[in-house]
């Protein structure tokens, strides 16, 4: 979970009120939060989520409290729209490296050694945390003064240009910063294998960034006593960046700051427009049913009740129909997807200790599902069959499910929202688990024979919510003389111990194992599940260097 260190001196400016430690404790529930200490006047604060990333700062925290206890109203001219005073424009070749870019300037402010520390700290926890680290967001901030607009950003060749980079006192090219810079070392594997790099240069051709990796010196070193910033951020989703802006706008104008308001130009389409303007107002509203709230909390609020709980989290006027509240979600908050979590913050806006709990009317039994049984007298003789099990996480990526399984994209259930592109969508399959846990574990000595009985996730378009999840097993065999007949053999011994006499196993191809060596397993009509040996350009892919074979079957259909 997201821990970060806010100093006290600075925190305490910012609240509206006196907070002793213990009522501050109290009052981080609001944020999900917990005070795990103060030392040296500084206050170290764990989240107990990932999905409010505009909290992760001292500002935000206190725009957060605020709010809570009534102290202030806080309210973003900025979104309006505005002539625009600053610009980017966007080179089309930038739109197979790193596509996106937005920014934003601030003027009328005087940084000082505590914001300058939270600047810092913000940009690494939002570019390692939420941006995967830099991979999908990078953060740069420059001295405004030293720059000259319209911004380019644009890709050229490694050797093309030289700059001295942030930390360094000798000119570089892009090649020689991925080499010996410490930064280039340890995020240059993200444009390493590109043939152009990404480049951010003002009118007038001096360097601002190399991004994802380095800022310049003589722009992007900001100091103490600066009193105007430029703000850039690049990535792969332009959504995340909008959001991150906003977020680290709001910041900066708490503090005081004007925001200077910036269009950026691209030669091709996007989600938003080719001329997007920064800080984006999102305008996003949600729908919340009143028999919504009585089946989540119990009760229908009355429509004052929620007006206020909502204020304290951070929502402006919401309104109401007949049956229904309407509200706007604020321009810096990426977490509130659905009605629930409306409902959610209002139950937070209110207070828990409100909500009184109350003993079960009813006295029931629980007990082991079908299913469930079931799945122990598979792993009982699996097990017998020399595998060891595993558990992994329903949760994967994109990568491992998509293109190292050589499988086209949008077949799984994908979180729309997601903090992190390593738990960006839910598996249909097992088998992508077992390669993972197989890629790192070369060194130990073959056979490598693993196996997990775990839910998997598949659309289903008559199903309540859209999906449906299944009980898979996922069985994997590697060593110098893995083939299909051997885990032919363990599918018919698992069957004959388990009593199924009924299935046929017929060749079948299956995208991510070798032709002619892959085959299906059918109970009459019904498809149970493949196995087949794995295909070698997908064992490459998870940097696996000894034959495997894999078989998945679906339990559901075996139970009886």
């Amino acid at each position: 979970m997201p821990k970060i260190e806010i100093i006290k001196k600075d925190f305490d400016k910012q609240i509206l009120t006196k907070l002793s430690g213990s009522r501050l404790e109290k009052i981080l529930e609001c944020a999900k939060a917990e005070l795990k200490g103060l030392e040296d006047g500084i206050y170290k604060i764990e989240f107990n989520d990932t999905n409010r990333p505009d909290l992760w700062t001292c500002s935000g925290l206190a725009r957060q409290i605020n709010q809570y206890l009534g102290l202030k109203d806080y309210s973003y001219p900025f979104f309006k729209k505005a002539k625009p005073a600053l610009q980017i424009k966007v080179d089309s070749k930038v739109k197979s490296i790193r596509p996106f870019i937005v920014g934003f300037g601030a003027r009328d402010i005087r940084i000082t050694e505590e914001w300058l520390l939270e600047l810092i700290q913000n940009q690494e926890k939002l570019c390692m945390s939420f941006g995967h680290a830099r991979r999908d967001i990078a953060i740069g901030i420059y001295k405004l003064d030293r720059i000259r607009f319209p911004v380019l950003y644009k890709a050229i060749r490694p050797s093309d240009i030289k700059y001295v980079p942030l930390g360094m006192d000798e000119e570089m090219d892009l090649a020689q910063i991925l080499e010996k810079h410490p930064k280039g070392i340890e995020f240059g594997h993200i444009v390493k294998n590109k043939s152009f790099y990404p480049i951010i240069v003002d009118r007038t051709s001096h360097v601002l960034s190399f991004p994802p990796i380095i800022n310049s010196r003589y722009i992007g070193e900001v100091q103490t006593g600066d009193k105007e910033v430029f703000v850039e951020i690049t990535g792969t989703d332009l959504r995340n960046l909008l959001l991150v802006a906003n977020m680290l706008a709001c910041d900066l104008y708490d503090r005081g700051a004007t925001i200077i308001p910036l269009k950026v130009k691209y030669p091709y389409a996007t989600l938003y427009g080719q001329e997007v303007q920064v800080p984006y107002h999102f305008n996003h509203s949600i729908k919340v049913l009143f028999k919504q709230f009585e089946t989540i909390i119990g009760n229908i609020p009355s429509k004052q009740d929620i007006k206020t709980s909502l204020k304290k989290m951070g929502y402006k006027d919401p309104g109401f129909t007949a049956n229904a509240l309407k509200c706007t979600v604020p321009d810096f908050r990426h977490d509130i997807m659905h009605p629930v979590d409306v409902i959610e913050d209002y139950t937070i806006g209110k207070g828990f200790d409100y909500f009184k709990p109350e003993m079960p009317s009813e006295f029931t039994l629980g007990s082991l599902s079908q299913i469930e049984l079931f799945s122990d007298n598979v792993r009982e003789v699996v097990v017998g069959q020399g595998y060891q099990e595993i558990i992994s996480n329903i949760l994967n990526s994109s990568d491992n499910m998509y293109y190292r399984m050589n499988i086209p994209s949008g077949s799984n259930v994908e979180i729309a929202n997601p903090m992190t592109e390593s738990y960006n969508l839910l598996r249909k399959s097992i088998i992508p688990s077992l390669l993972e846990v197989e890629s790192v574990s070369a060194k130990a000595e073959y056979p490598h024979k693993i196996f997990e009985v775990g839910e998997v996730l598949i659309k289903a378009g008559d199903e309540n919510y859209g999906t449906k999840t299944l009980v898979n097993l996922g069985m994997f065999s590697a060593h110098p003389r893995a083939n299909f007949s051997e885990m032919r053999s363990a599918i018919d011994s698992l069957f004959y111990y388990l009593n199924i006499k009924d299935y046929d196993i017929q060749q079948s191809p299956v995208s991510f194992l070798i032709p002619g060596r892959s085959a299906e397993i059918l109970a009459g009509n019904v498809s149970l599940g493949y196995l087949g040996e794995v295909h070698p350009d997908i064992l490459s892919r998870w940097d696996i260097n000894m034959p495997a074979v894999v078989a998945e079957i679906n339990l559901d259909k075996l139970v009886i």
